[in-house]
């Protein structure tokens, strides 16, 4: 593998540099150096701070890369200095005042670029938090219609539809279970009650185990008769009496102080 000298390798980066700018292609041929080796120590100069352009001879073509070096090394020197750096790498001066402005524009740029990134993340954060909104509660609508059909179904399959008419301990525990099956759904319990035809009132006092209990004895049994009942001769007989015209006054006069007491009330 032959060897080059640094004086080589630098009079052959000083041909790439500006204002000569030669072509890697036209260096190859000229000294019988490969492209390869060439762009290599291209590169590592690049590496160590040498701005070279990227291979086109004109300046305005130079990387961003290079461009930001020049800028870099330019920014202290005076207009004098930056006169006598700019003859030297074959650059204006107004390219390399034109190159700053750009690289101050930039940070600017990505400073309002970040904030309306910001601002348009926050917009969709808001706009996805009222669709999950919107979205949550048409679940809970369709949940609700959904479970309520099902009570509708049972109640129908259960009373034949006859609902407000549950008055046994039977019917009052399956209408608990049933409501309590579709607020577990999704139903709220007032429509769930407007469903069977009860009220909220209604089912929480069923719940509270303070209604009276069935009535325990059989529909036909028989029951005692008072001591005090009327025999029917008795009943007729008091008919009879009351109905006589002379008691029909009486029966006037009482109504009218009836009448009186109940006025007096109101």
């Amino acid at each position: 593998m032959t060897k080059y000298s640094k004086t080589f390798k630098q009079s052959i980066i000083t041909r790439m540099m500006p204002p000569h700018s030669e072509l890697v292609s036209t260096i190859a041929r000229e000294t019988g150096l490969s492209e390869g080796t060439l762009y290599n120590w291209k590169k590592k100069a690049k590496a160590n701070g040498i701005p070279l352009p990227s291979g086109e001879q004109d300046s305005e073509r130079w990387s961003t890369q290079d461009k930001f070096s020049v800028v870099m090394e330019t920014f202290p020197l005076s207009e004098i200095e930056l006169a006598d750096y700019c003859r030297k790498k074959g650059l204006y001066v107004e390219q390399v005042e034109a190159w700053r402005d750009a690289c101050m524009q930039a940070n600017g740029g990505i400073a309002q670029q970040a904030s309306a990134f910001q601002k348009s993340v926050r917009e969709k954060d808001r706009e996805l938090k009222k669709l999950n909104q919107e979205l949550r509660r048409k679940e809970a609508a369709l949940a609700e219609t959904a479970a309520l059909l099902v009570l509708r179904k049972k109640a129908n399959a259960i009373w034949g539809g006859q609902r407000g008419r549950m008055i046994s301990a039977s019917d009052r525990g399956q209408a608990i279970e049933l409501i309590k099956e579709a607020v577990t759904n999704g139903a709220r319990e007032e429509k769930a009650c407007e469903e069977l035809g009860i009220s909220r009132l209604t089912i929480q006092r069923w719940r509270s185990n303070r209604t009276p209990a069935d009535d325990q004895r059989p529909p036909h049994a028989e029951r005692p008769t008072p001591k005090n009942k009327l025999s029917e001769e008795e009943r007729e007989t008091i008919v009879q009496t009351v109905n006589q015209p002379a008691y029909k006054k009486v029966y006037r006069l009482v109504k009218s102080c009836r009448d009186l007491r109940m006025k007096a009330f109101i």
